[in-house]
C-alpha cells in the first residue's frame, strides 16, 4: 500500500543526516513539506554532520531526548503521569 502525502492525518517526526551518502535530504524535506502543507504536524530533525546513522554519541543523545518530547507529546504524557 502506497500511501501520499495528503492521506496521512497523524502527526510524523523525520530525522535525516545531512551528509548521507544514499538518500539526498532533499526527498525527507519535500515529505515534511507536503505534509505540513496539508495541515499535517511535521517536525523535522537534520542532524548536518552525521550520515546514515548516527555514529557521534552526542548525536545519537540529542535525536533520542526529541524523539522521546515528539513521543511524549503526542501520548499526552507529563511528568505528574509519567
Amino acid at each position: 500500500m502506497v500511501l501520499r502525502a495528503g492521506q496521512i492525518r497523524v502527526p510524523v517526526l523525520f530525522s535525516h543526516g545531512a551528509m548521507d551518502p544514499r538518500i539526498d535530504i532533499s526527498e525527507t524535506e519535500i515529505m515534511v513539506q507536503a505534509l505540513r502543507a496539508n495541515g499535517t504536524e511535521a517536525p523535522f530533525i537534520c542532524i548536518p554532520d552525521e550520515g546514515r546513522a548516527w555514529q557521534k554519541l552526542a548525536s545519537r543523545l540529542a535525536y533520542y531526548r526529541k524523539q522521546a518530547e515528539f513521543l511524549e507529546e503526542q501520548l499526552g504524557v507529563t511528568e505528574a503521569s509519567g
